[in-house]
């Protein structure tokens, strides 16, 4: 199911989902003072004005 968004900037709903590489944007938890397998950082960007609509990651039960 996809779930339409709305850019809360420029009023947009054509977004692109985008991921950061992971190692550079791995998402781990804070209280561990080291982690080696964080999860990959997920981005819905506005298409119009490149605006973050949304960031997530896929499992955050293996966090």
């Amino acid at each position: 199911m996809t779930k339409s968004m709305t850019c809360s900037y420029c009023g947009a709903s054509d977004t692109i989902l985008c991921k950061q590489p992971h190692g550079y944007s791995s998402v781990t938890p804070a209280d561990k003072k080291m982690a080696f397998n964080g999860q990959t950082l997920y981005h819905d960007i506005c298409k119009n004005c490149g605006t973050v609509v949304r960031s997530f990651i896929n499992g955050p039960e293996k966090l």
